[in-house]
């Protein structure tokens, strides 16, 4: 998928809502907007080498498919367990883009700030395509993402927040 195509498809992009969410606060609100723009950076590397992304592919000579849903998940991580998470990403990263309803899934470092020096931690930004929703729960379900997970429950500095796009398709005509 080309670049232009992906600015195409994050232009169309349409929040999801999600279930046994609390109220909207302001802050939630910023974090919100921090991950449309992470995946408007994202989608700006379409096409060449992500050399930002810990965990990025280069994009794969042939199509997956066309992605309906698209997940965007921050992970903040305690500044002592980045070894840890490493290890844990690869093997979540590796496992889930051999899944047939997966079209990308890119792991991405944030930027170490002097607030998030103070606090102790790094965020992380994964950013997910995906086939359809179908494709969202076989892989919430298996085992690498319940192991994944579990592993980064003790190592977080927070809880992840997680926000699902529809793909809106472009009108015809």
């Amino acid at each position: 998928m080309a670049a232009a195509g992906l600015w195409g498809v994050i232009a169309a992009l349409k929040p999801t809502p999600m279930k046994n969410t609390s109220s909207q606060t302001t802050a939630a609100a910023s974090r919100r907007a921090f991950l449309k723009n992470a995946v408007l950076g994202a989608a700006a590397l379409a096409g060449t080498p992500a050399a930002t992304g810990i965990l990025a592919a280069a994009p794969a000579a042939k199509s997956k498919g066309t992605p309906t849903k698209i997940i965007l998940a921050q992970l903040p991580v305690k500044t002592e367990h980045l070894r840890d998470f490493y290890a844990i990403g690869k093997k979540v990263v590796e496992a889930t883009r051999k899944e047939p309803g997966n079209i990308s899934y890119d792991l991405y470092r944030g930027a170490s700030t002097p607030e998030t020096r103070k606090k102790g931690f790094i965020p992380f930004l994964m950013v997910e395509f995906w086939r359809d929703q179908n494709a969202i729960n076989a892989h919430n379900a298996s085992a690498h993402f319940k192991d994944f997970f579990a592993a980064y429950e003790p190592i977080a500095s927070g809880k992840p927040e997680v926000t699902t796009y529809d793909i809106v398709p472009p009108k015809a005509g």
